[in-house]
């Protein structure tokens, strides 16, 4: 076979994978739950990280303890995120250390919100810096 045939046979092989459509590939229920429930604790970070950000809080600042009475002694950051968390677990219907207890469509739906969550918790702060 020369260079050019093997070429050319390449480009054909290639051209018939790309004309395919792309087949799912199915995820057990189990891997997705856990694919939910890891982005549903991993995302609110970046999500409260973003609120004080928007907010010109220092992340190791203490405003949002001041503030709100559910984040006493928490700095910013980490104020936000368990106002962020507490509201999560609100819209699962869920209390504390109950997050293996949502499906993964429930846990899915929860993560597509996070960004609304976080919004409300922003107005939320917004609120309690006019009232003071």
């Amino acid at each position: 076979m020369t260079r050019e045939q093997a070429k050319t046979m390449l480009k054909k092989a290639q051209e018939k994978m790309l004309a395919a459509s792309p087949e799912a590939i199915p995820v057990s229920p189990q891997q997705r739950r856990r694919g939910a429930r890891k982005r549903l604790a991993d995302r609110p970070k970046s999500v409260a990280a973003r609120v004080v950000k928007d907010l010109k809080m220092a992340p190791g600042g203490y405003d949002v303890a001041k503030l709100i009475a559910e984040a006493k002694g928490s700095s910013n950051l980490i104020a936000v995120t368990r106002l962020i968390h507490n509201s999560i677990n609100h819209e699962l219907g869920i209390g504390k250390r109950q997050r293996n207890k949502p499906s993964a469509p429930d846990a899915e739906l929860a993560v597509e919100d996070l960004d609304k969550i976080g919004d409300v918790v922003q107005d939320r702060i917004k609120k309690a810096r006019k009232a003071k």
